[in-house]
């Protein structure tokens, strides 16, 4: 009994002489909990061949790769700034850097806007009446000889017009020139002029702070007959065919006056938000309506309109003015910038087959990720008639704030990563598909949150 006590005793005595010692279960050799790369792209789908990207800095140089071509550059610092894209490029970048004798590597995507086309673009085909004892171009009659053919340098044939380019009456009759050169129908003159007070430059504006407006002024050109150069003009007496024998047809002669209507198509759009570009204006039969699609075609290309603030058109060129069908031509606006191209959507033809849409399910978009959300889908099968991605999010089940956050233009792209979307938080993503035609597919909403790791 006396030994048990002796071995409680010291038991107790040496657990009373020695120091409580604190056991930490982090390893001193563990990264800094408080330091992350922390990377962000503060202008992804703002320019059109660069993008930045930033991290915290770790006072030592940092590797970025760039995982699609596994080009490799070593920073200092805390940016980069990628250039030589191409318009709505899409690009992994995994970043690596040491701090503290610890390395952190993380990536993240980056990308590029597409260039900015014009929108809204539409078209009517507006009916112009003719006739009344005016000859035209195409009223050749027996009169012109037996042959039927009116021959050149005879009066009433062609003619000529002062705009120095309409070759008959009938286009002529829309020419003219504009005071303000930069405009080249008679449209858009009539909305063009000038401020006296020169930062302004449409009219509502100039009007509103008091100034003068000066509108541009049209001046139609002038059709001129060509007036008996041969010497051999009509007379009823002797002379009733102009000079006997020559199947000439002349002045005072008789023609068949076709009263009919002629057709023009007048196209509008608004104006791309692009700079220093150039709109490019392509028109196709229905049936060849396939090659607007990748605007290739030489034979396509009707115009090239160097102002941007020229919104319209009027096409009454003599291969339209024949076919009052509505959907007898199609129409497409491209807007140019440099080397680089973006297509309108092709009005009213909606005969393309659609794309199939995406259908995100819960595991398409991320819970798992810090300081960001990730959206995965599998791309379209057919991409003929693909216009473009749209990456859609809210912030609640109702979608009372839904909002368009990216575009993409790459149909085989397949995710993107959601860095705007902060710490801790829940977003709600919907990615859908807009074909050439501009139709758009239903819009599916799935949840998504990111974690704020220590």
């Amino acid at each position: 009994m006396n030994n048990h006590l002796l071995i409680i005793a010291l038991f107790f005595i040496a657990c009373s002489e020695e120091k409580v010692q604190l056991i930490s279960n982090t390893p001193s050799d563990l990264p800094n909990q408080n330091y992350k790369l922390n990377l962000r792209s503060p202008n992804s789908g703002e320019n059109l061949e660069s993008v930045t990207i930033t991290w915290n800095e770790t006072g030592e140089n940092v590797t970025l790769t760039d995982l699609s071509t596994n080009q490799i550059e070593d920073q200092s610092g805390s940016s980069y700034t990628y250039s030589g894209f191409n318009p709505g490029d899409f690009r992994d970048i995994k970043i690596s850097g040491s701090k503290d004798g610890t390395t952190y590597t993380d990536t993240i995507q980056i990308f590029t806007r597409p260039v900015y086309p014009v929108t809204n673009l539409s078209f009517e085909t507006e009916g112009i009446k003719v006739g009344e004892d005016v000859w035209n171009s195409w009223e050749y009659t027996s009169d012109c000889g037996e042959d039927g053919i009116c021959n050149e340098n005879e009066e009433g044939y062609p003619g000529s017009c002062d705009d120095g380019k309409s070759v008959t009456q009938f286009a002529c009759e829309f020419a003219g020139t504009c005071s303000d050169t930069q405009y080249t129908n008679q449209t858009n003159c009539e909305f063009a002029g000038t401020c006296s007070d020169t930062q302004y430059t449409n009219q509502t504006n100039c009007e509103s702070i008091l100034a003068t407006w000066t509108p541009a002024t049209w001046t139609p050109a002038t059709w001129t007959e060509n007036l008996d150069p041969e010497g051999d003009d009509y007379n009823a007496g002797n002379n009733s065919k102009g000079t006997e024998g020559n199947n000439i047809w002349d002045e005072g002669e008789s023609f068949r006056d076709e009263d009919t209507t002629k057709y023009h198509r007048n196209l509008k759009w608004t104006m791309t938000n692009e700079s220093n570009a150039k709109y490019i204006l392509y028109r196709v039969k229905k049936e060849n309506i396939y090659d607007l699609v990748n605007s290739e075609c030489e034979d396509c290309q009707l115009e090239v309109l160097t102002s941007l603030s020229d919104t319209t058109y009027i096409d009454s060129s003599s291969n339209v003015i024949e076919e009052s069908d509505e959907d007898a031509f199609y129409y497409m606006v491209q807007v140019s910038k440099g080397n680089f191209t973006r297509n309108s959507f092709i009005y009213s033809y909606t005969e393309f087959t659609q794309p199939e849409p995406i259908q995100l399910a819960r595991e398409n978009v991320s819970t798992d990720k810090d300081g960001f959300i990730e959206i995965t889908w599998n791309p379209i099968t057919n991409s003929d008639y693909f216009y473009q991605y749209e990456i859609w999010r809210a912030s609640n089940e109702e979608l009372s704030d839904e909002a368009q956050i990216a575009i993409i233009i790459d149909p085989e792209q397949d995710k993107f990563m959601d860095r705007t979307a902060g710490n801790g938080t829940t977003w709600y993503y919907s990615v859908t598909v807009r074909d050439i035609s501009d139709r758009i597919s239903d819009k599916i909403f799935v949840s998504g949150w990111s974690w704020s790791m220590p």
